[in-house]
């Protein structure tokens, strides 16, 4: 009676019930405890952070410079490293695909041991997020880039030219932003599954975005060589003030100002191939050193 009755526990507790005990075994776990404990990488991204900062100041302090020239060579420079970021995130990208299919084909009436193998997937999955930050960092100091233009490229180029959503990732939490591991649901009262989890990283994404962008355009127009009524000068303060009003405006939402655009189309290919929808929330999302 006790093993029928443990069997019918098991096997009846279906993938919402699955699901959440997957999310308290990860959440309790988390992932710095699982990194740490797994890997000595952490530590080293703490480094690379202060090195990055020691070099080029926080990510809120960059300037962007509209010189054709040097515009021009910084954006090489970045889709430079996005290149070699994607091609060595290959792994952690079939990873994630792996987890997403495991997860989509799934339903109410899967056992509970088969949604614990989709956690192990998760577990797996965890590790490539520290190398990832690892592997982007190191490249920035090879790049001689801080964060914060490795933010501005980031944004104008994905979103603001190419037009891509700030929602793009898989249907789950990759990270939360209080550092807890894989979310593959949200637990709340008001459980709208995987949308709810896009909504937010949309809210998110964009809120990041605007208040990091808002910061550089200040820079700019502080640093500004042009007078006031400089045109540009002028565009770009519209632009900062329409994003102080809408938080959750994407820079350039409406169309980006046609030098800008000038530079940046010649490199369109390039942007396309060094995007990874399935990549794209971890870049802003704190970083595994940033613990709370």
């Amino acid at each position: 009676m006790k093993k029928d009755g443990y069997s019918k526990i098991v096997t009846g507790c279906g993938i919402g019930c699955a699901v959440i005990v997957g999310i308290v075994i990860l959440s309790v776990v988390g992932i710095y405890t699982y990194i740490d404990h797994t890997m000595g990488d952490v530590d080293e991204i703490e480094k690379q952070t202060e090195q990055l900062e020691a070099a080029h100041g926080k990510p809120e302090e960059f300037i962007p410079v509209f010189d054709n020239e040097l515009f021009t060579s910084r954006i090489k420079s970045f889709l430079t490293l996005r290149d070699s970021l994607i091609s060595g995130s290959s792994t952690f990208i079939e990873a994630i695909r792996t987890l997403e299919l495991k997860k989509n084909n799934l339903d109410e009436s899967e056992s509970f041991w088969s949604v614990l193998g989709i956690l192990g997937s998760g577990f797996e999955v965890i590790p490539h997020v520290v190398d990832y930050y690892n592997q982007r960092n190191d490249l920035l100091l090879k790049n001689e880039m801080s964060l914060g233009e490795y933010y501005f490229f980031y944004i104008t180029s994905y979103y603001s030219f190419m037009k891509y959503s700030p929602s793009d990732g898989p249907a789950f939490d990759i990270m939360s932003e209080n550092g807890n591991g894989i979310h593959l649901e949200e637990v709340d009262e008001d459980n709208d599954g995987p949308e709810t989890i896009i909504k937010r990283r949309n809210i998110e994404i964009r809120t990041k975005a605007n208040r990091m962008y808002s910061i550089f355009l200040s820079n700019y127009i502080s640093h500004s060589n042009g007078s006031e009524t400089d045109k540009f000068t002028v565009m770009m303060d519209e632009e900062l003030q329409k994003l102080k009003a809408d938080k959750l405006r994407i820079p350039w939402e409406d169309s980006l100002p046609v030098m800008i655009t000038s530079l940046l189309e010649p490199h369109q290919l390039k942007m396309e191939v060094t995007y990874s929808k399935l990549l794209n929330s971890l870049d802003f999302k704190s970083d595994p050193d940033k613990r709370e």
